[in-house]
């Protein structure tokens, strides 16, 4: 009894002073960490307290990054529009007018505006701290939902640390966390959701609400949710696929604003907003997009193919719960492919489910040396596409971002002191 006691008080001393230690490292060198805590990870093993610590101070270090974001281009970008949002939520001095206005405006976003509400009320002269809130809650929700996905599959300690750093540097968009701030951060939390829900745990429901909650827009993505556990789903799938190929072909706002049209009334706010975004020209459809949407339609017929020669009950029964999670999911894509504002939007913002492919392609029946090639053919299609929107998205003239104004060596070697102090002027 003693004996255990001891071994029980002497590893919660060890975990005690490495959170100590990493939280030191990581408030000097914040950016670096992000590289070296998946170093730390991959070559030694500590308490899960401990790991859980680093993933929350990886999280925060891309909310540093985003809290120097700012609009650069001839158009203000979505984070001057956040910004001129938190300045108006600012300007409410109660809770009771708050709730006022939020019921006159008929918003549904109402948890996202809730929390910036509170925000205001603890900084209320600093926007900035919107994009480092919401941008450190979708890394931190997404390496949950890796995390669950991993050990769903029983992959390696080692595949799981080398997808943790993947997902921060290729398929986790960053420019696109600190862009379409609210619609990123409730995908994350849904696709967590999702696999809560499959692994049998607890606090799956509230996730999904709150998703919903943060950003409706994961109302469409609701339906993976939903169904993910009915296994018969899966014998309709190609149905289903030919009726979304069918949707694909309209303006999916266009159906939808009919719908909505007859439960609510024309001055509603998600009613305006379906209307506003049928038609929105000023975006377009660029070849990465269609890339993106390309690459997912291909991992799902492969995971579809998959499915069909797996044998084994067992591991039919473990691949068939995902395979109705991307197939779902991409149905969602597929019936907004010609309505751009939505296409591009859930393009852009569909990486937890990204995230979540790959790491069913380790679980794919082929060769290990196949298998291997494709893994990182799509590791690299995701980093490439990653990298190149992110350096687009800095340098162009018409509608881009700046982080600390785009200084690599500033970002990379400040301390969290020095990100704080950073203040975004003329926005």
């Amino acid at each position: 009894m003693d004996n255990t006691l001891q071994i029980t008080g002497r590893r919660t001393n060890e975990s005690v002073l490495y959170s100590l230690l990493f939280f030191g490292i990581w408030f000097l060198f914040p950016v670096a960490c992000i590289f070296l805590f998946p170093l730390l990870l991959y070559r030694f093993t500590f308490s899960r307290a401990v790991e859980n610590l680093m993933l929350v101070l990886m999280a925060l270090s891309f909310g540093l990054v985003a809290y120097t974001t700012r609009s650069t281009g001839t158009t203000d970008s979505d984070i001057a529009r956040y910004y001129a949002l938190y300045k108006s939520v600012a300007d409410i001095n109660s809770a009771q007018r708050f709730f006022l206005v939020f019921v006159i405006d008929g918003s549904n976003n109402i948890l996202f505006y809730l929390i910036t509400f509170l925000m205001t009320k603890l900084f209320p002269n600093n926007p900035q701290v919107l994009p480092l809130f919401w941008v450190s809650v979708t890394y931190f929700f997404n390496f949950l939902a890796l995390k669950e996905f991993v050990q769903y599959f029983s992959l390696s300690r080692k595949q799981y640390i080398l997808l943790l750093f993947f997902s921060c540097i290729g398929i986790i968009t960053f420019y696109t966390t600190t862009e379409i701030i609210k619609q990123t951060a409730s995908v994350a939390i849904m696709c967590y959701s999702i696999i809560l829900k499959i692994r049998g745990k607890k606090g799956s429901l509230w996730m999904a609400i709150i998703s919903v909650l943060v950003h409706f827009s994961s109302f469409l993505i609701l339906p993976v949710y939903i169904f993910c556990k009915k296994r018969k789903l899966v014998k309709y799938l190609p149905v289903l696929f030919a009726f979304c190929l069918v949707i694909s072909f309209f303006n999916f706002n266009v159906l939808l604003y009919s719908i909505l049209s007859l439960f609510l009334h024309t001055g509603s706010d998600l009613l305006m907003r379906v209307q506003t975004y049928q038609n929105f020209e000023t975006w377009t459809i660029s070849f990465r997009f269609y890339a993106v949407f390309a690459m997912y339609f291909l991992l799902v017929v492969i995971f579809y193919w998959d499915y069909l020669i797996t044998k084994e009950q067992e591991e039919r029964k473990r691949k068939q719960s995902l395979l109705i999670i991307h197939c779902l999911a991409f149905f969602a894509l597929l019936i907004n492919l010609n309505n751009v504002h939505n296409f591009v939007r859930y393009v852009l913002g569909y990486f937890p489910f990204y995230m979540a492919a790959v790491v069913q392609l380790f679980y794919i029946r082929v060769a290990k040396f196949d298998r291997a090639v494709l893994i990182v053919a799509v590791l690299a299609f995701y980093l490439y596409s990653n990298l190149k929107m992110l350096i687009a998205q800095t340098a162009g003239p018409v509608y881009a971002n700046a982080y600390m104004d785009n200084d690599v060596f500033r970002i990379v070697t400040s301390n969290v002191v020095q990100f704080m102090q950073f203040k975004i002027t003329h926005q």
